[in-house]
């Protein structure tokens, strides 16, 4: 929410074209962040055994470490040769303030994994709000002191010290003696055995990892080659905004709910999830059709005139964006009862064709609105399937997901067309 409310600050203190290559970086940090622990941050929270969970612990960090500096090594190769033009690896000043960035986020899922397993919610979310506000602050600050030329350089800067203070706020927590891994010395010779028992997130979940990225960030590298760099712009922050309510419904369903299955079964889980998603359709469906009934009016208004023709890309993400904020957490539930080959085959299905069909529509010349709204179709019929999936696993009712949908339906469509009608009445008169 913090990062929500100030984004129309941010907006008028920077240029959609000062997003683009900002995003460019974001995709290529949260991705090595994302696959740096070989997922076993997971394995950390379904291990019954102490000992053998502290092995994982040290198993995921000391992956962090490997993927952090494998990664500051090709990216420093990749600046001495020049073989991937970017201005942020070119310069030396951004590719330092990168790597820094990178670091901190390769090392912060075995901390998170931990905290999970302790059911520590509170050191989750004090080191996320600690990320956003000095990320924000530092943004903020940057762009007031450049006045009208605010350079995308500030951008790459707040999020680099909010990282940073994030896992500081997130190591706190191992200066108690309560609660902690055991030594590394007590565990090493733990570790390969540890690894072998839970291969199955390294074989699927690091996999589903890697095409979840690929369904988020390879999006921004295809527009940035097919199109301007303000559309890139323009696009980078699209997906991020309409991506906000999944975002705050991960951050707050997905670690509860992936505790309480692993602890529970996911058989007793089915009324709370149901009540779970009547509720953010109910919340979430009227809203969705308010603003896609007047995208550009709405959001030229809360970012500014200068990002008006954010609107016509935004409308068709909401879409998918909408459907993924009740389903982004199901995939920790199949991971409770093991079955992360389903999560594995429904996000390459997902990641390859939704990018397929932007990638194809911005080939053949068409313009960027028509690209995302292909993109969007097939995000939406993936994250549907894949919600049904999930009922037909956990052996829950069927029927009852079926109403949920209709409802969805109905609500966004009584308030579609009486926002319309209202809005023509209005005009008239």
């Amino acid at each position: 929410m913090i990062s929500l409310l100030s984004l129309p600050f941010l907006t008028r203190l920077f240029e959609p074209a000062a997003y683009a290559q900002w995003a460019i970086v974001q995709a290529v940090v949260l991705f090595v962040g994302a696959i740096a622990s070989f997922r076993y941050d997971l394995a950390i929270v379904v291990e019954r055994d102490d000992l053998t969970a502290s092995a994982l612990f040290w198993l995921a960090s000391l992956a962090g470490c490997f993927v952090a500096i494998a990664t500051t090594a090709i990216l420093l190769a990749i600046g001495l040769t020049d073989v991937f033009q970017q201005n942020w690896i070119a310069d030396c000043g951004t590719l330092v303030v990168t790597l820094f960035w990178i670091v901190p986020a390769a090392i912060s899922p075995a901390l998170t994994g931990w905290c999970l397993r302790q059911g520590r919610f509170s050191v989750i979310s004090a080191t996320q709000i600690s990320i956003v506000a000095s990320t924000l602050a530092v943004q903020a600050a940057g762009g007031l002191w450049s006045g009208d030329n605010a350079s995308w350089k500030w951008l790459l800067v707040g999020s680099t010290i909010g990282q940073l203070t994030g896992l500081i706020v997130l190591s706190a927590q191992f200066a108690r003696r309560d609660g902690r891994p055991e030594a590394f010395k007590a565990v090493r010779h733990s570790l390969a055995s540890a690894g072998r028992k839970h291969l199955k997130f390294v074989k699927f979940s690091l996999p589903f990892t890697v095409f979840g990225a690929m369904r988020d960030r390879l999006p921004l590298f295809v527009v940035g080659a097919w199109s301007s760099t303000g559309d890139l712009g323009l696009y980078s922050q699209a997906w991020r905004l309409s991506n906000v309510p999944a975002g705050l419904t991960g951050a707050v369903i997905r670690p509860v709910l992936f505790h309480a299955s692993s602890a529970d079964g996911l058989a007793s889980l089915e009324a709370t999830i149901n009540r779970i998603l009547l509720l953010l359709i109910m919340t979430g469906a009227p809203l969705l059709a308010i603003i896609i009934a007047f995208p550009t009016d709405i959001l030229g208004w809360v970012l500014g005139e200068r990002w008006k023709e954010i609107g016509p890309i935004i409308a068709p993400l909401l879409v998918p964006a909408f459907v993924f904020s009740i389903s982004n957490w199901m995939d920790r539930l199949l991971d409770s009862t093991g079955r992360q080959d389903l999560n594995l085959i429904t996000e390459i299905v997902c990641g390859v064709t939704s990018v397929t069909a932007l990638l194809v529509t911005l080939a053949f010349g068409l313009a960027i609105q028509t690209a995302v709204l292909a993109q969007s179709v097939l995000l939406t019929l993936n994250y549907l399937g894949f919600i049904y999936l999930v009922y037909r696993v956990a052996g829950y009712r069927c029927a009852t997901l079926g109403r949920l949908i209709l409802m969805a339906f109905a609500l966004f469509a009584v308030t579609f067309l009486s926002a319309i009608s209202v809005s023509h009445g209005y005009r008239i008169n």
